[in-house]
C-alpha cells in the first residue's frame, strides 16, 4: 500500500505500526502528528471477509459512498496497470516511508 501511495507522488508516508480505531482517527487530529488521513489494515475478532481496511480523515471516517468511490478508482487502477503489464509487487520496505508509532502518544492523551 505504502509503495501504491509513493507511485502516485504521496511524499510523507507515515507507519504507526500496531494501533486501535480510536488511535488511527486520532493521528489525523492531534498536534504534532495531525496526519492527512489515516488507512487502518483490520484482522480482527469478525469473519475473514468482514476485516480489510479502515478510512479516516480529521472529519472522521469515511462512508460507504466514499468507500465505494476509493473502491472504483482502485479497480480501475489496477486494471489499467495490469492491462499495460505494470502491476508489480515487492515485498521490501517502500522507500520514503517513516516510522512513526503513534499508540503510545495517543494513550497519554487518556489519562
Amino acid at each position: 500500500m505504502f509503495a501504491g501511495f509513493a507511485s502516485k507522488g504521496c511524499v510523507a508516508l507515515y507507519d504507526m505500526g500496531l494501533a486501535t480505531t480510536p488511535a488511527c482517527f486520532m493521528s489525523t487530529v492531534t498536534e504534532g502528528a495531525a496526519y492527512d488521513a489515516g488507512i487502518m489494515l483490520t484482522a480482527s475478532h469478525l469473519p475473514f471477509n468482514r476485516n480489510g481496511m479502515k478510512f479516516f480523515t480529521s472529519a472522521g471516517g469515511l462512508d460507504k459512498k466514499d468507500i465505494a468511490d476509493v473502491c472504483g478508482r482502485a479497480a480501475e487502477a489496477c486494471k489499467a496497470s495490469h492491462a499495460h503489464g505494470h502491476l508489480e509487487y515487492s515485498p521490501q520496505a517502500t522507500p520514503g516511508v517513516q516510522r512513526r508509532p503513534f499508540l503510545e502518544e495517543y494513550s497519554a492523551q487518556l489519562r
